[in-house]
């Protein structure tokens, strides 16, 4: 029978082990020869910081309130709701993007997982949005709607578009696109969009907007059911 290793061959190994590290991150991949010497001209270096409980919070979480839009409401239906569940449905499907989320005051930190079904195909219409249009440029008759203005379905798409509102003033944000695509034909038919095609004036929140039709296209609405649980009260 052998025998497990004793503390001393342990040691030894660790140090063996340590040695070809170094010795990697150096540049000596070819050869561990003595007599082989390693040039100045590929020699690397790499520091190391202690990670901090915080710090991985926030590497693997993410605020509710910093959520995109369309995945903010579906998350905190599901943190409200008995069963930690919610299910929405549409063509901005909710994406967390990072496997846990915090919510305040006191942190609580909740696993979050999404599962898309029942997907079924209809017709999209893009639209590309102009931000911060100079309103004397327009000419004379155009009409410019206001975003309270629009069907509720309408001004989701374009939350859910841009994601944050708040980008409608940074200056280094000055466009996106959005996709109006409804899958029931009341609904379709409503809205200011689709399938009319020309170009839209928006005012929302004192910032004008310019909706440009860029085409139609087959595009997916799914069902997207997201689950909640509970992991952590605090970063540590």
């Amino acid at each position: 029978m052998k025998c497990p290793p004793n503390d001393s061959t342990r040691r030894q190994s660790l140090q063996v082990i340590g040695g070809i590290g170094i010795t990697a991150t150096a540049g000596c991949l070819t050869s561990f020869s003595r007599l082989d010497s390693c040039s100045n001209s590929n020699e690397g270096g790499f520091s190391l910081d202690e990670a901090t409980v915080t710090g991985i919070s926030n590497e693997f979480s993410t605020p509710l309130d910093g959520l995109p839009h369309a995945t903010q409401v579906a998350v905190a239906d599901a943190l409200n709701a008995d069963s930690g569940e919610s299910t929405s449905r549409g063509y901005y499907s909710p994406d967390p993007r990072t496997d846990f989320v915090v919510t305040g005051p006191e942190a609580h930190y909740s696993r979050i997982e999404t599962t898309d079904h029942d997907g079924t195909q209809t017709t999209g219409y893009e639209y590309s949005v102009e931000i911060d249009i100079d309103e004397s440029t327009l000419s004379d008759g155009v009409t410019v709607r206001s975003f309270t203005e629009l069907p509720a379905h309408d001004r989701e798409s374009l939350r859910s578009a841009i994601g944050n509102s708040g980008l409608l003033h940074a200056p280094h944000y000055t466009s996106f696109s959005v996709m109006f695509a409804y899958e029931q034909t009341e609904i379709r038919d409503q809205s200011v969009f689709t399938p009319d095609g020309a170009t839209h004036y928006l005012e929302w929140d004192e910032t004008l907007l310019r909706l440009t039709f860029e085409g139609q296209q087959t595009v997916e609405i799914t069902s997207t059911t997201v689950s909640t649980e509970l992991v952590a009260t605090s970063p540590a």
